[in-house]
Order: structure tokens, then C-alpha cells, then sequence
């Protein structure tokens, strides 16, 4: 998705913290999550979200460049902004469970990860419907993480008028369950619960419409929404 929003492909390089370059010891460049993009458009098209019929890399020639622009005020300062597609970036909090130790009272899985992962595309892996609030990957650990990043009242004042003259819906596929294999039923009632609640933050007579998007053969974990 990056390649697609060049500007927020290279916040994740210059505004990285990360210690160094090495992936096997998870250093490579990415942004600090939870982490709101304004202004970023999606230069290129070819990416519809699915593993089956991406297009080429090509420049989108009718992209506005002003016509988008919006008036805001952060920390008192005016500013326009694009407000086409506001960029949000946080991740759940299921990042190799699989190849966890477990959690009290979960059954056992006794097999590799790769065994793991493979019951997990299925939605057979037991662990994928953790609720004891001590589990690190629990339900209740994700309607947290879905919320802590999408309530309004979790950022700074001075930018909230900005995101609330922006921000009108947001827009996700599988959360929590692409590349950490977790449950697609169990996290779209985490959405759905978890966005009620953020919803209400973002002031009376704001609606924030949560628009979800299913997908035959997502990028990652492909076909875990048909189940």
C-alpha cells in the first residue's frame, strides 16, 4: 500500500525510529502506530486490495492536486490540506501469537508454526478466540487496540480540528486477521464493537461511518473472509 502513497512511503523511512536495517531483528524503517497521514493521496493505481488481479504500477492522470484542498487549523495555524484520503496506520495486537507459548485456559496446540499458521487460515487454531483479559492477544486487547487508535480523544487537542474537518468515514479490509492470521468473524465484531464506541468520541452529530470491504483473496491470508 505504501508504494501507492508515495508521502506515506517515505514518512515511514525519515520518520522512523527504528535502531537499524536488519528484518531479523524487526529494524527495519516503519512508522511509530497508531499514526494519522493528512494529505496523502494515492498517486498510482493498480492496487484493489486482493492477491489475484493487481495491475501494473501506473500513474493515476486525473488525480486532483488542488481541487482537493481543504482549509485547517492545526495548533492555530491555518493551513489546506488534502482531504481525499486521510491515512491511519495501527496494527492489532495478535503479531505471532502462533508461535506464542499459549494462554491459561487455551487448549493446546501442539504442532509447529507452520501447523499453527495453517489452522489459523482456516480459523481452527483455538488461540484465535483468546478472551482471558491477562492474554496478550485476547478479544478485549483488540477492541482496545481498534479504539486506542481511532478515538478522537487519544490525540492532542491541537490537532483534532484538523482530523475532524478531514476525517469523515474510514475504511478497512480484514483487520487483525491479513498477516497475523487471526479470526475474520471474531475481529469484525471487534471493529464493530470497538468502533460504537469511538464513534462517540468525535463529537455530537459527528458520524464516523465505518466502511468494511470483503475480499475473495485479500492480499494477505487470502479467502479468510469467505469462511
Amino acid at each position: 500500500l505504501m508504494t501507492y502513497m508515495p508521502e506515506v512511503f517515505l514518512l515511514a523511512f525519515f520518520l522512523s525510529e527504528s535502531p537499524g536495517t536488519n528484518p531479523q531483528l524487526r529494524h527495519t524503517p516503519q512508522l511509530r502506530q497508531p499514526s494519522w497521514i493528512l494529505g496523502a493521496r494515492k498517486i498510482f493505481d493498480g492496487l484493489d486490495g486482493t492477491a489475484r488481479f493487481n495491475l501494473p504500477l501506473k500513474k493515476n492522470p486525473s488525480l486532483p492536486m488542488t481541487t482537493d484542498l481543504v482549509d485547517v487549523t492545526i495548533d492555530g495555524k491555518a493551513m489546506k490540506v488534502s482531504g481525499s484520503q486521510p491515512f491511519l496506520a495501527f496494527m492489532s495486537e495478535n503479531q505471532d501469537f502462533e508461535i506464542s507459548d499459549g494462554c491459561a485456559n487455551l487448549p493446546s496446540v501442539d504442532c509447529d508454526r507452520g501447523c499453527r499458521t495453517r489452522l489459523a487460515r482456516e480459523n481452527r487454531n483455538p488461540w484465535q478466540r483468546a478472551v482471558e483479559p491477562s492474554c496478550p492477544y485476547s478479544f478485549g486487547n483488540q477492541v482496545r487496540a481498534w479504539y486506542a487508535s481511532t478515538a478522537l480523544t487519544s490525540y492532542s487537542e491541537q490537532i483534532r480540528p484538523a482530523l475532524k474537518s478531514i476525517v469523515k468515514s474510514m475504511g478497512t479490509g480484514p483487520f487483525g486477521s491479513g498477516l497475523w492470521w487471526g479470526d475474520s468473524q471474531v475481529f469484525a465484531l471487534v471493529m464493530l464493537i470497538a468502533h460504537t464506541a469511538t464513534a462517540q468520541t468525535w463529537g455530537k452529530g459527528a458520524d464516523l461511518p465505518l466502511d468494511y470491504y470483503i475480499y475473495s483473496a485479500f492480499t494477505e491470508n487470502p479467502g479468510n473472509q469467505c469462511f
